[in-house]
This record gives C-alpha cells, sequence and structure tokens, in this order.
C-alpha cells in the first residue's frame, strides 16, 4: 500500500513539472513576427537615440530576436508625440518605447490623459547621471566658485535648460535651493540646444548629462565642475560629486533609461521583452556601452518598474509643484 502510494505521488509530481514546464513555455511563446520598431522621442545623435541604437545593434549582432530592429524617431512635444504614436499602436506588440524621466514629466507637465499608467513596463537596463557644466573657459573653475557667484545677487548666472520642467530645470532647482541661489532659467529645444548655447557663451551654467557631451568634455570647450550624485564617473575621476562637497540635493532625478510598451499588448510580449532586453544587458557590449556612458547598472524588470516608476512620477509632481510649473 506504501509502494502505491508512494508511485502515485512521483507520478503526480512528474505530472505537475510537466504541465509547469507547458505552461512556462506557453508564457514565452510568442515571438515578434515582423520588425521591432523601437520609438524614440529625441533626434537622431542623443543620449536616447544612441541607447535605442545601440540595443538595437546588440540584438542584430547577438541573433537574439528573429527579425530586424528599426529605431523611430518621433520628435516634439517634449516626448508626448512619441507617446502618443506608441500608444496608438494599441495590442500590436512589434512597437516598444524608449523612455527618460520626460516619459514621467512630460505628462505631469502638459496635464495630459496620457502617462505612464497607459503603458506596460518592460524593463530599466540603466540610470545616466547628470552633472554641473560652465563652459571650458569660463571663469568659475570649481563648484565654490559658482556658488559664490550665483549668490551674489538674485538669477547672477544664467542656467540653460532643455525644457521648462525637464530633469535638468528641476536640478537646477534642487541645485539653487540647496545652496541659497535662483538661476535665471533659460529654456531651449533639447538637452543639446543647451550645450550649443553654454559652449556659445549664452548661458552661464548647465546641469545635463555628461555622456550626451562627452566629445565637447573631452576637446575642453565644457568643464564639468561636479557630478550629482554619490558616485564620481570613471571618466571623469578627478571630478568630485556634489555630495563630496556638502552639496546634498533632495533628489538627484538621475535619468532612467528603460524601454516600455502600449498597455494594450498581450502578456506574452511583456515577458518576451523584458526577457529580450535582460538578454542585451548581459552582453559584454553592453557593459562596455554603459561603462563609456558611465551608466549605473540598474536592472528593473516589469513588476518592479511599476512601484519604481510610479515613484519617481511622485517625486516629480512634488518638485514641479514646487517650482510653480505644476498648479
Amino acid at each position: 500500500m506504501k509502494s502505491s502510494n508512494k508511485s502515485s505521488t512521483i507520478r503526480l509530481t512528474i505530472a505537475s513539472l510537466i504541465v509547469g514546464v507547458a505552461l512556462a513555455g506557453q508564457a514565452h511563446a510568442w515571438e515578434p513576427k515582423e520588425p521591432i520598431k523601437i520609438v524614440v522621442h529625441t533626434p537622431a545623435g542623443t543620449g536616447s537615440d544612441l541607447v535605442a541604437r545601440q540595443v538595437a545593434d546588440i540584438i542584430e549582432k547577438n541573433k537574439l530576436a528573429p527579425v530586424p530592429i528599426e529605431v523611430l524617431n518621433k520628435t516634439g512635444g517634449g516626448g508626448m508625440s512619441a507617446m502618443t504614436f506608441t500608444a496608438a499602436q494599441k495590442a500590436d506588440p512589434h512597437f516598444i518605447m524608449a523612455v527618460t524621466n520626460a516619459f514621467l514629466a512630460t505628462p505631469l507637465r502638459q496635464k495630459t490623459d496620457l502617462n505612464y499608467e497607459d503603458f506596460a513596463m518592460l524593463r530599466i537596463l540603466a540610470e545616466d547621471s547628470n552633472a554641473v557644466q560652465v563652459n571650458g573657459s569660463s571663469a568659475l573653475k570649481t563648484m565654490d566658485d559658482l556658488v559664490k557667484a550665483a549668490k551674489a545677487k538674485p538669477k547672477a548666472l544664467s542656467l540653460g535648460v532643455g525644457a521648462i520642467g525637464g530633469t535638468d530645470h528641476m536640478l537646477g532647482h534642487a541645485l539653487g535651493k540647496t545652496i541659497g541661489a535662483d538661476f535665471n532659467s533659460v529654456s531651449f529645444d533639447g538637452g543639446g540646444e543647451a550645450s550649443t548655447a553654454l559652449m556659445g557663451g549664452h548661458v552661464d551654467v548647465t546641469t545635463g548629462g555628461p555622456s550626451e557631451s562627452r566629445g565637447q568634455i573631452d576637446a575642453g570647450r565644457i568643464r564639468v565642475l561636479a557630478v550629482v550624485g554619490d558616485k564620481r564617473l570613471n571618466s571623469l575621476p578627478n571630478v568630485p560629486t556634489l555630495s563630496e562637497l556638502g552639496i546634498k540635493l533632495d533628489n538627484t532625478f538621475a535619468v532612467i533609461r528603460g524601454f516600455v510598451a502600449s498597455g494594450e499588448v498581450p502578456k506574452e510580449a511583456v515577458d518576451y521583452y523584458a526577457d529580450l532586453l535582460g538578454r542585451v544587458a548581459a552582453t559584454d557590449q553592453w557593459k562596455a556601452f554603459a561603462t563609456k556612458s558611465d551608466f549605473a547598472d540598474v536592472q528593473i524588470g516589469p513588476a518592479e518598474m511599476k512601484a519604481y516608476v510610479a515613484k519617481r512620477s511622485s517625486d516629480i509632481a512634488v518638485t514641479l509643484t514646487e517650482m510653480g510649473v505644476l498648479k
């Protein structure tokens, strides 16, 4: 009798394993039948575009997907054009979108019905640090110089930002609040134009990402005074962090480097892309790219990404309200 019970238990266990494997296979059974399109909200050559093209190159070179990968630049509206386009694909699982902080801040600023809750979270691959930057020939040689100049009188220094209410604008506000100064914020059409204005001497300081102005930094046209955050960048080992200098910001607003899809795509596609992007992050090519770009290795899957994005959106809303951008 005991032997019979044992045999039955073994058969049930084997059956359960077979069913479990079958269900797992079904959950990941979907594969793309058409080229995968990665939607990017910024122009070619910008940070988001470079990340998307790097991901596409890794997938194709390593044959991680059975179809080609295309990058679609849908610029305009501070990212809303790309969000609207991606959402309009509804249940079509062949479109995914590269996202940054604009994915959270723009809907808040524009008070749109479309926001992060309308999208399926896929994966965050990294976070990108920002930095306090000045013209290479600026008289501001250190953060101490900048703090003294900024506090000399209200709006003594002009701050070039890619958009009102954007990450660099929020950082400038946080920095000014911490050091007791008020910058004169000048808005441009994107961080690239703000950097160009900095090099042209039209603004005094920017707070964008050094990964996007690497060439200008290396050439000496832009000087980095401090890195925003707690860790020095590998590419700028001699540049201190704000934390080291005793300047503790409430929020560093590190830039998200992640991917989402329309909220209507099937779960099988979400699982597929989450796994695909995870395999991208595990390649030597991505690791080399991330190191070169000074990205922090932040791997967050779909479930955790929902909570992560909700918290980041809440933090941004608080800051934008404090700045008077949100009423």
